[in-house]
């Protein structure tokens, strides 16, 4: 599948790529059977079809960020919402296919005496390290470990972040619910802060699955929760229930959305919201739509990993058009009927007294539970990673065992048992962050805003410029300027973008967080 890279990557003469269409790691002996090569992708008949990659992408992306774009609209207003929408989604799809295609130009095979080969796909963190080592002819070569770091520890927090998002809003449905149909039960009245322990007996089980292809079933089943849950959404958004006490109709609301006796909390902002609340809107946009953490997994599980991005097949293109639609009319129509009163997350904007909008939140709230082991993948395999270098002593680019002896035989045993205790303390700690923090809107625009603008625009931008730094000088000055400006352009505005969302957006969202813990904690809210 591989191809090598441009001139700029300081290969040497005559050195050519074996073919490795079928994405298996190669190494030299036996591979540890829970290194991270391994544990994605094992053999041919574990691998995934690209039907079953779209799927993937648009689940990775499809959860706790797109039930919150009408909460974005609301910092944004309906025209600029839709508009940067539509152009945050163009930043994410150039940036994803930035990431693809320097994967997979880097050569899966080691020769002899060459220090560039590596015998396995890398993740996104090595794949960074590596375009920085052999990229623009090694002058960028000492940030290369430092930007493998930076990108993991992000990498980590960012989607540890996003399963503290799916357990707030699995832990606060399940609250609606028992507080509108058990009105007699022990837990009436608790306090949400109780509610993360109690759905932690089924999020549990679901986190510890680990294999891609095992994942696919449960990631069918939250698409078909989430696609029931969001259709349902949509049709109460356009027509209302009329079971309900809230009988608002939207057509209503476009009628007399300027009349005197609307509410000045719900009036809708046709145009734009205050220039100070964008970059929450951006933070929470980019949380909703990029799946950059889960990318590579998925393109190395992959048949045919070249279906990504080249004809026919577009997969990427297509998985991005479906996120940017339904995202894109998700806000619209969520901030249409509910305006400056939408809640964090537009299923808890739907009313208690109706078994329709009940049917809504229980739907998606099963959507998100099934996509949590997917989520937890990343953040579960980076750590897992770092466990293995330290006291397994496992080659990360091989997984081969560094240092066997006869006691170490049993070592697989061993790795698995510490490899699932691993992952059961992220989950339980995911569980405790959402006791603590139990506040979603603000919640996910931290996370947008820090951990998917620093991986899904800053990263990709410096690995593009630093992949193609002297591409073109083949082709002539003159050629090779014009490229390089327009390059250089588009980056340096991507840039710019992704610092403002993640500073402004940080600041704003923390002190959001922060108020509404103070008013939680002293009973007003």
């Amino acid at each position: 599948m591989d191809q090598t890279l441009p001139d700029t990557c300081n290969q040497k003469p005559g050195q050519t790529n074996a073919d490795t269409s079928n994405g298996l790691p190669r190494s030299k002996g036996r591979p540890s059977i829970t290194s991270l090569a391994s544990s994605l992708v094992v053999n041919d008949q574990l691998k995934i079809s690209n039907l079953e990659a779209a799927v993937h992408i648009v689940k990775s992306t499809i959860g706790g960020g797109f039930l919150s774009m009408p909460d974005a609209f609301k910092h944004a207003g309906l025209l600029v919402g839709s508009l940067g929408t539509f152009v945050m989604g163009l930043a994410v799809y150039n940036t994803l296919s930035i990431i693809v295609k320097c994967s997979q130009a880097i050569p899966t095979t080691r020769e002899p005496g060459d220090p560039s080969g590596i015998p396995r796909k890398l993740d996104f963190p090595e794949t960074v390290e590596y375009v920085f080592l052999h990229g623009a002819r090694g002058k960028f070569a000492k940030w290369a470990s430092l930007s493998r770091r930076f990108t993991g520890t992000t990498l980590f927090v960012t989607y540890y972040g996003v399963n503290v998002i799916y357990v707030c809003i699995i832990a606060t449905t399940a609250k609606q619910f028992v507080d509108n149909y058990f009105p007699y039960g022990i837990l009436r009245d608790h306090s949400i802060r109780w509610y993360p322990s109690l759905v932690a007996l089924v999020v549990i089980p679901l986190g510890m699955v680990r294999l891609m292809k095992y994942l696919v079933p449960f990631s069918a089943i939250a698409n078909m929760f989430m696609g029931i849950g969001s259709g349902m959404v949509f049709y109460y958004l356009a027509i209302g229930d009329q079971t309900s006490s809230d009988t608002r109709d939207v057509s209503s609301e476009i009628g007399n959305v300027t009349s005197a006796s609307s509410s000045a909390a719900d009036q809708v902002q046709w145009i734009a919201a205050p220039l100070s609340q964008w970059p929450l809107f951006m933070g929470t946009c980019l949380c909703s739509m990029e799946g950059v953490g889960m990318l590579l997994h998925i393109e190395s599980a992959m048949k045919n990993p070249r279906a990504l991005l080249e004809k026919p097949w577009y997969t990427l293109l297509k998985s991005m058009a479906i996120i940017v639609l339904l995202n894109s009319s998700m806000g619209f129509f969520g901030y249409l009927r509910y305006g400056n009163q939408v809640a964090g997350s537009i299923s808890l904007s739907l009313p208690q007294d109706s078994w329709l909008s009940q049917s809504v939140k229980l739907a998606i709230a099963l959507g998100i539970l099934f996509t949590y082991g997917l989520q937890l993948t990343v953040t579960a395999e980076l750590l897992w990673r770092s466990i293995q270098k330290s006291y397994f002593g496992v080659d990360l680019y091989t997984g081969d065992e560094q240092h066997k002896s006869e006691g170490k035989k049993s070592s697989d045993g061993a790795e698995t048992v510490v490899y699932y205790t691993m992952r059961l303390f992220l989950i339980l700690s995911t569980i405790l962050m959402a006791t603590v923090i139990p506040d979603i809107g603000p919640l996910v625009s931290l996370v947008g805003s820090i951990g998917f603008s620093v991986l899904g625009l800053t990263v990709p931008v410096c690995m593009e410029t630093v992949w193609l730094y002297y591409e073109g000088e083949d082709q002539g000055p003159e050629s090779s300027s014009v490229r390089r400006v327009l390059r250089h352009g588009k980056n340096v505005f991507l840039f710019a973008l992704s610092v403002i969302a993640a500073v402004t957006g940080a600041y704003f969202s923390i002190r959001d967080i922060v108020d509404n813990y103070h008013a939680s904690s002293s009973g007003t809210a």
